[in-house]
């Protein structure tokens, strides 16, 4: 057993609580969001908000695609550091961080080149595609920092990942909106 294994020793209850609670407020902050865009959004008309509805399934597999990365990856990693062996789980860890940029950047590709197909399919009407494709086309290409931060709880890539989550939050977190450098992101 590695001398650098943490969760070894202690309480389970105590390992429950630390484990837990990051993902529990993680969750509720996602889903906060969700609820105040659905608000602000809700004021610009029926058909943004119902654009916005579309894109919500697409965003939640596309999160559960990246959460299954993640936690493939910290399995590994965390076999391998539970075996002792550090070498091995910085291997691994910086094989997964190489596995989510590529999974994420082909994802995010493959959702920009099939937008319309996969909204049609889904009968959005022609009033709602513009809208759609005007939101998901930034969100399609800036969508890799979900697999970037799959990576964060590792040390040996924990700084590479904050970095990727930065330069992707820039243009399509802060600069979004009528003050921000791209004013014409997004339903709004």
């Amino acid at each position: 057993m590695s001398e650098n294994a943490k969760l070894t020793r202690g309480s389970i209850r105590g390992h429950l609580v630390t484990q837990t609670l990051p993902m529990i407020i993680g969750v509720a902050a996602v889903m906060s969001i969700g609820l105040v865009d659905a608000y602000f959004i809700g004021k610009l008309g029926s058909d943004a908000l119902a654009a916005i509805s579309f894109i919500f399934p697409i965003s939640v597999a596309i999160t559960s695609l990246g959460v299954g990365v993640m936690v493939g990856i910290n399995s590994v990693i965390a076999r391998a550091l539970g075996e002792g062996d550090d070498e091995r789980a910085a291997r691994r860890a910086n094989f997964g961080l190489v596995l989510a940029v590529v999974t994420g950047v082909i994802v995010g590709v493959l959702l920009y080149l099939i937008l319309d197909p996969l909204f049609t399919l889904m009968e959005a009407s022609d009033r709602q595609l513009p809208l759609i494709r005007e939101y998901m086309q930034p969100f399609s290409l800036g969508f890799r920092h979900n697999y970037d931060r799959a990576q964060s709880r590792s040390r040996t890539c924990r700084w590479p990942s904050r970095a990727a989550y930065c330069v992707d939050l820039g243009p399509y977190g802060i600069d979004v909106g009528p003050a921000g450098m791209y004013p014409h992101c997004g339903v709004a």
